[in-house]
């Protein structure tokens, strides 16, 4: 492998201590006195996308948009409410001609910045990881299971970006979504980001196609995906490296079903649409009219997102915050499993 390449100014973050410093005055001012800040923002930057997907309705969405103005004003906007997560995902992010411009400007905001992708464009925009402190690619397994749900040649693809991402410089997490597809093949999974040297994270799919009401026909079986959840207990146990904790598969394993955990969104993680919508995740955004940046500006759009009234999540990152958010709120449940290790 070629040395990587670290452009001045372009050298990816890890997360610093003032990230977590804040992150963790922002949980307990959520949990203590119910303060918002819009701690981790995930901003779906267009709705296009060259891809497919069995389990997702977002390419069919009109795709207004917001301008390359518009986008940067909001990320200063964002910076100045106490944002320091910023993951940007679509659609297909590389296929918005300024993404480049934008995540730039994140950078000199200091946002820890990620980017979505299912990496069949980064090979034709390697310019943008200079400004990427990671990159997250799609993986659903083997070749001939990642393209049941993708198009042909996307594994491939896949493995090209690790590549080129790793030649920059730029560490790579692999965002697996288990369905009925691939709930057999965790192991292969496993190894393959073990081969790569890259992170994994794991997470059951939605009930729902994204971005629609539809049922999601690859949803998988929730006994199958309850046993590739022990699973991957297991290996973890063997020490198989993966970004999920004991706590998180656990409460993971019960989902659809209520998990008992307080959820922080709208105290400490927004969504922002393509047209500038907020709203907690993508649970909530099937239907109805939202707080939108443009029409009421970002601080009254914010302020104007209805806490959400569930108890369960299929995000991993978000159910990672919603353990800490429920902790601080003294939920008895979550505390035992915490400090139990949750070790099943």
């Amino acid at each position: 492998m070629r040395p990587a390449v670290r452009p001045p100014g372009g050298t990816p973050r890890r997360f610093r201590l003032a990230d977590w410093a804040a992150a963790a005055q922002a949980a307990f001012l959520a949990a203590v006195g119910g303060k918002r800040t819009p701690l981790a923002v995930s901003y779906i930057i267009t709705n296009r996308c060259n891809s497919q997907c069995a389990y997702c309705d977002r390419w069919k969405k009109a795709d207004p948009g917001l301008s390359t103005e518009q986008a940067c004003d909001l990320l200063a906007g964002l910076r100045r409410l106490g944002t320091r997560f910023l993951q940007i995902t679509g659609g297909e992010p590389f296929l918005r001609e300024d993404l480049a411009v934008v995540v730039r400007r994140a950078r000199e905001l200091s946002l820890h910045t990620g980017v979505n992708t299912n990496g069949s464009l980064l090979k034709a925009n390697a310019g943008v990881l200079r400004h990427l402190d990671r990159l997250c690619l799609s993986l659903d397994g083997p070749p001939e299971v990642h393209e049941k749900i993708r198009p042909k040649g996307a594994h491939w693809q896949v493995e090209e970006a690790i590549a080129i991402a790793a030649d920059h410089g730029v560490p790579v997490s692999l965002n697996v979504t288990l369905t009925r597809f691939n709930t057999a093949h965790v192991d292969y999974l496993l190894d393959f980001a073990a081969a790569k040297g890259v992170a994994i994270s794991f997470q059951p799919a939605d009930v729902h196609a994204l971005s629609s009401a539809r049922p999601n026909e690859a949803a998988g079986d929730r006994d199958e995906v309850r046993r590739a959840f022990g699973r991957l207990e297991e290996r973890k146990r063997d020490r198989a490296r993966m970004e999920n904790g004991f706590l998180e598969l656990s409460y993971m394993r019960k989902w659809p079903g209520p998990q008992g955990v307080c959820c922080a969104g709208g105290r400490l993680f927004f969504r922002i649409e393509s047209n500038g919508d907020v709203m907690v995740c993508g649970l909530k955004e099937r239907g109805g009219e939202f707080p939108n940046v443009l029409r009421d500006g970002l601080e009254a759009a914010l302020e104007a997102v209805p806490f959400p009234d569930c108890d369960a999540c299929f995000s991993s990152t978000r159910l990672r915050i919603n353990l800490l958010y429920s902790a601080l709120r003294l939920n008895r449940g979550v505390i035992l499993d915490w400090l139990g290790g949750r070790r099943p």
